[in-house]
Parts: structure tokens; C-alpha cells; sequence
């Protein structure tokens, strides 16, 4: 049954009762914030200090809120930091909510839509790339906005990437880009190709970037010098990821990559096709394939360790997060899938209004999904989370 659209005014409530405060963890309960799109720099999109959910209190998961995003095609990957959730919508605004009540803490303009990229929170900062080709740099607890400049093409599907005091993206026309992240003062700019670049990946002073006809290319984190490139199938579509020593792509299969070389490590199956960026934690590499099946494999050898159909007919467009033995993923069936990391046994599944592309988010004890109806949805066990 598909979600009824609504538009609550959350955001005005809040300011009338004051809700502006921010929340913090209390004594003795974990930290496990997700700063940016795929959970950290290398983009693992795996969160291993997640304790609260797991393959026995999943299946109690339940809604706890269904946060309007005032737009439809979400596709913008959420960040959870000091109990808050931040995420981009199509409307052209930055939201932060609540993360446990999903009450609007704050929106700002972002300047274009926020359609494909997700924000980064560090430092105090939320930044966003939008699809004006601007990064913005927003105060986190107030969402005043402390600096925007260029950063090249329209429509980019880079999310920002933040190591220390740089902030990196890519543009749709082949660069890559370094900027101060507290001045957004330029530090170096390198075009590695004619068309788009995805996310950037950044683990152990390099850049890794992939561009949608199949090259693979690492650059120098300081100074952007090209380290090596690759060229693996066509099409890719996914960012990297860099756990371990290896680079993970997906396009026309999944393959591993030496971070150091390019050397090819392994190349296995992945549904005949994948844009969704593949997961890599507890020993495993994980990514939706466009048959609508789930494959994980050894992050080691690429063995198969299981396949799990869960969208018949549909394709899996959104990017799988791991924690804690639970893999979590959307799909073009209008659901939100979680499953055994160990055996690819369906854990729960949630009907929502539209296709389910986004990358999804694990914090704390809470799993977040936006949904292409225009809703952030945030789920809990019982007696997980605060």
C-alpha cells in the first residue's frame, strides 16, 4: 500500500515549542555517528562500532518516524551526528531532524536540489555539493550558512568527502577537487576525465574516483598527482570502496582492486549489473544487483557467500549498508529489505510509497531510508537506541 504524501509543518512546531536544541549521547552509550555518504572517507558504507541492531533484534525493528522531505525522488544518503539527522531533498533544501522524534530541527537553502548527493558533517560544518555545482558549508546546529563557492558543472553526483582540513568532490565534467574545509579556498583541481565522476573515495593519502566509462583512477590526496589508472568493463556508475588495502567497483560485475597498484584481484558476477556502491565489512563485500538480487561475496577471494532475491522483477539501484551482521538495501519494488549478513536470510521488509534508491544508514541503534515518496523513515527494535 502506497504512503500517502503529506506535508506536516514539523519544522514550525519545532521553532513555536523551541525544539532547538541539540541532543547528545548520554554516559555509557556508544558512539556510533555516520558522518557522511558511505559512513566515513573510504566509503565502506559499513558501520562496525553499530552494537544495538543485529540479526536478533531486527526483526523487531519498527517505525518510529516518517520525516517529509517536501519532494519526491529522494536519492540524497542521510548523516547521522550528535543525534541528528541531516539530509538532502529535492526541493533545494538542507534538513536536519531530530534523530529520534524526526522533528525539523532546521532546513536552509542549499542553493540548487540536493537530488543525487548526500551530505558530510565535520568540524562543526555540514557540507553539501548541489546541483548548481556549488559546496556549501553550513553551520551543523543552526544551519547558518558559512560559506559557499564554486566547484564546476550542474547536476554532480559527488558527495562531498572529508579527511582533516579538506573537504573532496568530483564534477560531472571529469574533475576531481580540493578545498580548505573551514575557508572552501580551492587547493587543487585535476581533470581525469571527459564525463562524469561518482563519490569520491579517500584512504591512506589517496583519492579514488570512477567515471561512468569504467575507469578507476587514484590521485595524490595533497596534491592531486595521478598515482594510476584502470580501466575495468564500462559503465560504472558506483562510487568506490577502499577497505583494507583494496578498491571495490561495481559496474558490469564486482571487482577488487590493489589500492596501492590497480592490480586486479578479483572480478565475480554482481546480477548482470549494479550502480548501487558496494559495502565491505565483517569480512564481506556486498552490492544490489539489477536482477534483483542481493550478492555477497568474500572480501577476500570474491567467493560467493550467498545470494538473496528480494526484489523479483525489480532492480536494486540503492547502495547496501552493513553493521553488525545485518545488511540493509532498498529497491525499485517501493521496499526497504534488511537480511542476515551471514546468510542472506530476509530479516524484515517495509512497503514505502516509491522506489527505494538512496544508500541507507545505520546509528546508534536507529536504521534510516529515505523513499522516493518523500519521506525519511527511521526505524528501531524495541529497547534499542535511547
Amino acid at each position: 500500500m502506497k504512503r500517502t504524501r503529506m506535508m506536516p509543518l514539523v519544522g514550525v512546531l519545532a521553532l513555536l515549542v523551541g525544539l532547538v536544541v541539540p541532543t547528545v549521547a548520554t554516559a555509557g552509550q556508544p558512539s556510533t555517528a555516520w558522518r557522511e555518504f558511505g559512513y566515513g572517507p573510504n566509503q565502506s558504507r559499513s558501520n562496525p562500532t553499530e552494537t544495538l541492531l543485529g540479526p536478533t533484534t531486527v526483526p523487531h525493528l519498527h517505525e518510529i518516524f516518517a520525516a517529509s522531505l517536501n519532494a519526491f525522488d529522494i536519492r540524497s544518503s542521510p548523516a547521522v551526528v550528535d543525534g541528528v539527522v541531516y539530509v538532502g531533498s529535492e526541493d533545494g533544501n538542507l534538513y536536519a531532524f531530530d534523530a529520534t522524534t524526526g522533528i525539523e530541527r532546521w532546513r536552509a537553502p542549499a542553493g540548487a536540489t540536493l537530488f543525487e548527493t548526500g551530505p558530510a558533517v565535520a568540524g562543526g560544518l555540514v557540507y553539501t555539493h548541489g546541483g548548481d555545482g556549488k559546496l556549501s558549508a553550513f553551520d551543523k546546529t543552526t544551519g547558518a550558512l558559512r560559506w559557499r563557492v564554486s566547484a564546476g558543472d550542474f547536476f554532480p553526483f559527488s558527495s562531498p568527502a572529508v579527511v582533516g582540513n579538506t573537504v573532496y568532490i568530483t564534477t560531472d565534467g571529469g574533475t576531481v577537487l580540493a578545498f580548505d574545509a573551514a575557508t572552501g579556498q580551492r587547493r587543487w583541481a585535476k581533470r581525469v576525465s571527459s564525463i562524469g565522476l561518482t563519490s569520491p573515495a579517500v584512504a591512506n593519502g589517496i583519492v579514488y574516483v570512477v567515471d561512468f566509462n569504467g575507469m578507476v583512477f587514484a590521485l595524490d590526496a595533497a596534491t592531486g598527482a595521478l598515482r594510476w589508472s584502470v580501466k575495468r568493463g564500462c559503465c560504472l556508475a558506483s562510487s568506490p570502496s577502499v577497505v583494507d588495502g583494496r578498491v571495490y567497483v561495481s559496474g558490469e560485475r564486482l571487482d577488487a582492486l590493489d589500492a596501492t597498484t590497480g592490480a586486479l584481484l578479483f572480478s565475480v558476477p554482481n546480477g548482470g549489473g549494479a550502480d548501487g556502491s558496494p559495502a565491505v565489512g565483517g569480512g564481506i563485500a556486498v552490492v544490489g544487483g539489477f536482477d534483483g538480487n542481493v550478492y555477497a561475496v568474500d572480501a577476500r577471494t570474491g567467493a560467493t557467500r550467498w545470494v538473496s532475491l528480494v526484489a523479483p522483477g525489480e532492480l536494486l539501484h540503492a547502495g547496501p549498508a552493513i553493521a553488525n551482521g545485518v545488511v540493509y538495501i532498498g529497491g525499485d519494488d517501493d521496499a526497504i529489505h534488511v537480511l542476515d549478513a551471514a546468510t542472506g536470510a530476509s530479516l524484515f521488509t517495509f512497503p514505502t510509497g516509491g522506489d527505494v534508491r538512496s544508500a541507507a544508514v545505520v546509528s546508534n541503534g536507529t536504521f534510516y531510508m529515505p523513499s522516493d515518496d518523500g519521506f525519511l523513515y527511521a526505524f528501531r527494535a524495541d529497547g534499542s537506541g535511547s
